[in-house]
């Protein structure tokens, strides 16, 4: 392993390195969210009366001591330099990926000093609760809609729960969570809910799951679209209903850092606007 006198040494060669074809800064970006998209590279580099480009960086090469994993004998300056940002990226946001994942933006300069913008996702949610009497204007459930009450009576039913979730294009589906019953019952939630009703609507969880549709569309429509949402109902035996909407939203937090290679000054989070 290299000791810290070398790593400086080292670091010291390529910062006169880049000072020698005119590289002020290169900018090394990152993003990503759980195992996808950790794109980890350098895409630009501001040069001083120069035209250097990000690939002719792989063509510099850079008799340097290796530093990190992705360093090597021999090594270009884009290789050296890519190892080195890792290093910095991993001590100032290492994890970023986690949970809702982040993103980030470090400029080195060829004095040795960086700055470092890092955002991090944060996933966030807004609860609503309706609560009334069922109406619909659905015919094919009002024509129903008290046999339906009458179902649940005869089998004890106090009531049934229902939840929904969904993100874009998928998980957009009802389902019965729980079933309350009035009072102790012989018959399993299966066998309550397999009831048969007369009429377009064969039994008792489709149409409890089209109550729940219906009341979806009345009180939560969309919930699916951005960064999506969910929802649970409960519909009492006697009409009544309570719905307990969640939407997401994400939110950023913006923190930074900046310093010499070997010092780090953090500097206090500002929450995105």
């Amino acid at each position: 392993a290299s000791t810290a006198k070398e790593i400086k040494e080292s670091i010291s060669k390529v910062n006169q390195i880049m000072q020698q074809h005119g590289i002020e800064s290169v900018v090394y970006t990152y993003c990503g969210r759980g195992d996808s998209g950790q794109e980890e590279e350098i895409d630009a580099v501001n040069s001083k009366d120069s035209n250097v480009s990000v690939n002719d960086l792989a063509q510099i090469h850079v008799d340097a001591m290796p530093i990190c994993h992705l360093s090597e004998n021999g090594q270009s300056l884009k290789r050296f330099l890519q190892g080195m940002l890792e290093k910095i990226l991993n001590r100032n946001h290492g994890g970023y990926e986690n949970n809702e994942g982040g993103s980030g933006v470090i400029t080195y300069h060829s004095d040795g000093t960086y700055s470092h913008e890092m955002f991090t996702n944060m996933l966030d949610e807004e609860i609503t609760n309706h609560s009334g009497t069922y109406a619909t204007k659905d015919e094919k459930i009002k024509t129903q809609l008290e046999e339906f009450n009458s179902a649940l009576k005869m089998l004890n039913v106090k009531a049934i729960t229902m939840s929904y979730a969904g993100r874009g294009d998928s998980g957009q589906e009802s389902d019965i969570e729980e079933v309350h019953f009035e009072k102790e019952s012989n018959l399993s939630t299966k066998a309550a809910l397999a009831t048969k009703l007369d009429g377009k609507i064969k039994n008792v969880f489709d149409f409890a799951i089209a109550i729940s549709d219906d009341l979806q569309g009345q009180n939560h429509s969309g919930y699916e679209n951005n960064d999506g949402g969910s929802g649970t109902i409960t519909y009492n035996a006697i009409g009544t209903y309570t719905h307990e909407t969640v939407d997401c939203f994400m939110e950023e937090e913006i923190s930074y850092a900046k310093g010499h290679v070997f010092e780090t000054v953090r500097e206090p989070k500002s929450p995105s606007p």
